[in-house]
């Protein structure tokens, strides 16, 4: 069978998979969708366009009414709503329902943006557009046969989608020797689809296919033998399709950046890099690498590293597990045109370079710390070993970057101490090793994921010898790819934070879908922001999230985190006469770290890619380039709930508290309904609020879990409310109206055209119109018609301080005490929280104090005692600062709390 025809058999039994799966999709989708109308784009179409160009484009999705604005991330980016032409039927121009004209600026670097509708019901998620320097060539629908490719000239790029089952067929013409790249962008771009090409010859024979390149996109390194035509396949994968399977197809002899070494820079720097890839200018073939069996040429480059490098790369957009590194874009230019970008980033130590052969434990390559280590996974089943000398005391953290390059690695270490004692002897100890994060798993399920497969490891030194580490790629044994770079940073352990953002899903409670959702709040209405809290080196201090740059009519009290707890959100409050916006906010953690004021700007994610059931396929995500918020005067909600007075509330392990929660009920709304705390840990997990048909409620929180650390936690309520609502009944009134207009005309032209041929070719266009009109109509009182709806009510959020203890102790220095003496000091405890019972206290030295004791037990319900230390004759002499350290139970959680004094030891007077 000729291997055209095998794969139109494939495609046959892949539609009716296909098909099924479609169903299956549809029918388990179907009742989570009953929620508030939000804008979800799921594709615009061309996704790109050439520099200096107007493009226009289709956006696709749910709840796009009124959408008359297209927002992207950069500013040569504009858009304006295409047009009518006016006739005699219309003749004011109107604006084509989701399709736009963008303009491109002639000087818009190349690469990847983001886009976001902008309508009645606030801002949507982003999808990418790309900016490129290629000829455009858009997709006839006719290249769905061998026989029948669409014409794609060296040089230009194609624009297309694939429906399911079938493929795309593109001829270009390639002259001997020559050779070009062909280049699928498509997870690039948020598409659904999983990319995949077939290079034929024009006789149909295979001469080369490609998948999971650069990514989950192909690309095929192909140098003609002879003149000729050649024959393109563009098709998914697995055989599936739709509106939202774009792809851009590019055929060119630009250069293409494969990778660049080593793969970061200290900042300020400038200096020079190896950059491998094909078609480069004055490019020499590389020794040392192959891609694929293919060769590799080299050049080199000078690439300034700036002080404060950008963290979110302008003309690239990275995936979730991308990191919050600080990098800068490279580019190779060319006649031809730019290459690709490649990122290369701000090292967080010197450098120091791989050293081949470094593959056994008695290789291992000697290097200084603190130091970032660079290298290569390469070839196939490649370890790397490194040692380095430590001392006693000293604290290192070792960070490795790789996955989190964007490259499909899963990196491995493991740490030993190596020893060599007074004989020559050598002893290795293993001494720990680190895979993924340890809460990787509990990330994958979230509503946004920014696990990694990259480890780190704490290594505390507590003796004075040679480390070695050893680092391979779990998934090498099948990899033959030197693209595969690691950068291991072995830094001093320092203190540091960073904050990453997403909007909160929209969903009804328990539901297993997973649905792109926005930060667009209604008037009178909350909204929720997500924030992830990444705490590096032990760090537990407070930090406060603020939001700025917010719209008039806009409110937020802001969040604080305080210990291991690494997850928080922002609560957006708009009031009742908040009017219709939508633009970039700026979201900071603020914080003292080792005594220092930090200021961190958070980075946005968003999901990209919703799924219908989360069990079967997960959700996709990556991080954006900005964080947008909308607001929507168009609707007002039927309920507002507010926690407590907006101030936060103190308390302590043990306790249990009530928070007052008012109910704000509009258009007389009585029903009864439930609401959830989010984001809190598993120790601290309060009841579910249950707000009555008519009143108000409280929230019951129990702090009595042993195991819940003092902090500070920020945290809202969350619920399904059901209403009624009759979504965009503007749009059926303009409807209508337009309706009356039409049928008032064809009443007016109905005599006319008996006698005037021009009224009669009017009074045609004016009843065709007048069908579709009675059409539209027909389908916005359907889809707007008032139903029972359940949407999700987020609450104004709760910022709750945890203390350790319900008491505060205070001690006095006593000035002196001479060896073999006693002293009293006076002590008092502030008490709080209601809290009576006894306090017993315990007298704490610090490390090579020896000789002081002293106990004190304050009784239940006194505030003050005295503290009898006791010196021994042989009490270390000196100035001391010692600890007080009081225990307590509060409804059988124990806490304790502490004050420091300082005393002085004198010697015994001599006899």
């Amino acid at each position: 069978m000729p291997r055209t025809m095998f794969f139109d058999a494939l495609n046959a039994a892949a539609r009716l998979t296909a098909l099924l799966v479609a169903c299956v999709v549809l029918l388990s989708a179907g009742p989570a969708w009953a929620q508030l109308n939000y804008p979800q784009l799921t594709s615009i179409y061309p996704p790109g366009g050439k520099q200096g160009s107007e493009v226009e484009v289709t956006i696709a999705g749910a709840n796009l009414d009124d959408t008359l604005k297209l927002m992207f991330s950069h500013p040569g980016l504009t858009a304006s709503a295409k047009m009518n032409e006016a006739d005699a039927v219309t003749p004011d121009p109107q604006p084509v329902e989701n399709q736009f004209v963008v303009s491109i600026a002639a000087d818009t670097p190349p690469g990847i943006y983001e886009v976001r509708t902008v309508g009645r019901y606030g801002i949507s998620n982003p999808q990418a557009f790309q900016v490129g320097v290629l000829t455009d060539v858009l997709d006839d629908n006719k290249n769905k046969k061998f026989d029948t490719p669409t014409e794609l000239p060296v040089g230009s790029v194609a624009t297309g989608r694939v429906d399911a089952g079938n493929r795309d067929y593109w001829k270009t013409t390639i002259k001997k020797g020559e050779r070009v790249l062909i280049e699928c962008a498509a997870q690039r771009l948020d598409s659904r689809m999983d990319a995949a090409l077939i290079l034929y010859d024009a006789a149909g024979r295979e001469l080369d296919r490609s998948r999971d390149v650069i990514g989950m996109d192909p690309l095929i390194d192909f140098t003609a033998e002879v003149d000729g035509d050649y024959i393109i396949a563009v098709f998914d994968y697995v055989f599936d399709g739709g509106a939202d399977y774009t792809y851009r197809l590019a055929v060119h002899n630009r250069p293409h950046i494969d990778f660049i070494f080593p793969p970061s820079g200290l900042p300020g720097s400038n200096n020079e890099y190896t950059i491998y890839g094909r078609n480069l200018p004055g490019g020499k073939p590389s020794p040392d690498f192959d891609l694929e069996g293919l060769p590799l040429e080299m050049i080199t480059a000078k690439i300034q590293i700036p002080d404060d490098p950008d963290t979110e790369i302008a003309g690239r957009l990275a995936p979730h597990s991308a990191g919050l590194f600080q990098s800068v874009l490279h580019r190779v230019d060319s006649p031809e045109g730019a290459s690709n970008g490649v990122s290369v980033a701000a090292a967080l130590a010197p450098l120091s370079l791989e050293k081949e052969p470094n593959d056994g434990s008695d290789a291992a390559q000697m290097i200084q710390v603190p130091c970032e280590f660079v290298g290569q996974f390469y070839p196939r089943s490649d370890s790397d070993w490194i040692q380095f000398e430590a001392k006693k005391g000293e604290v290192y953290n070792i960070e490795v970057y790789s996955h989190r390059l964007g490259l499909d690695v899963d990196p491995y270490m493991m740490i030993q101490k190596v020893v060599t004692d007074d004989k020559g002897e050598v002893k290795v100890t293993d001494i720990g090793e680190a895979d993924d994060p340890r809460d990787r798993a509990t990330k994958i399920g979230t509503d946004f994921d920014i696990s990694t497969d990259d480890p780190s490891y704490r290594l505390e030194v507590k003796e004075d010898a040679v480390y070695r580490i050893l680092l391979r790629d779990q998934a090498g044994s099948a990899a033959r790819d030197p693209r595969n770079v690691y950068r291991m940073a072995i830094t001093r352990e320092a203190a540091d934070f960073a904050v990453v953002c997403s909007p909160a899903p929209l969903r009804p409670a328990n539901a297993n879908i997973a649905v792109p959702s926005s930060l667009s709040v209604r008037k009178g209405g909350v909204v929720a922001l997500d924030v992830n809290i990444i705490r590096y080196g032990g760090y537990e201090g407070e930090i406060e999230i603020q939001a700025e740059n917010l719209p008039p009519g806009v409110t937020c009290q802001g969040a604080v985190s305080k210990g291991p707890h690494d997850l928080t959100a922002l609560v957006f409050e708009a009031d009742e006469k908040a009017v219709s916006w939508a633009g970039p906010i700026r979201v900071y953690g603020v914080a003292k770290v080792d005594g220092a004021p930090v200021r961190r700007r958070a980075c946005g994610g968003s999901m990209v890619i919703g799924t219908a059931n989360r069990t079967n396929a997960l959700p996709e995500f990556r991080l954006t380039r900005d964080l947008v918020l909308a607001v929507v005067d168009k609707e007002i909600l039927p309920v507002q709930v507010t926690l407590g007075d907006g101030e936060p509330v103190q308390t302590v392990r043990g306790a249990k508290i009530e928070v007052p929660a008012k109910v704000l009920r509009r258009d007389g709304y009585k029903d009864a309904f439930k609401l959830s705390p989010v984001g809190l840990p598993a120790e601290l997990k309060p009841k579910d609020l249950a707000i009555a048909a008519t009143g108000d409620g409280k929230l019951e929180i129990e702090l009595t879990n042993a195991a819940l650390k003092p902090g500070a936690y920020t945290f809202y309520l969350r619920g399904d409310v059901k209403f009624k609502y009759a979504g965009n009944q503007d749009a059926v009134e303009a409807a209508k109206a337009e309706q009356a207009r039409l049928d008032a005309m064809i009443k007016d032209l109905t005599e006319k055209a008996k006698t005037d041929a021009e009224a009669k070719k009017t009074l045609a266009l004016a009843t065709a119109a007048k069908k579709k009109a009675d059409a539209s109509l027909k389908t916005l009182e359907t889809a707007n018609k008032e139903k029972d709806l359940t949407y999700w009510s987020v609450s104004t959020p709760v910022r709750l301080v945890v203390a350790d203890s319900p008491v505060i102790l205070n001690a006095s220095s006593p000035g002196a005490v001479k060896q073999g003496e006693k002293v009293e000091i006076p002590v008092s405890v502030e008490r709080g929280f209601d809290f009576e019972d006894a306090v017993d206290c315990t007298l704490v030295l610090p490390s090579g104090v020896a000789g002081l004791t002293g106990k004190l037990s304050i009784p239940k319900g006194m505030t003050e005692g005295k503290l009898e230390i006791a010196a021994a004759a042989n009490a270390t002499v000196g100035e001391h600062e010692l600890t007080l350290s009081g225990a307590t139970k509060f409804n059988n959680v124990t806490a304790t709390t502490s004050t420091t004094f300082k005393i002085k030891v004198e010697a015994a007077d001599k006899k």
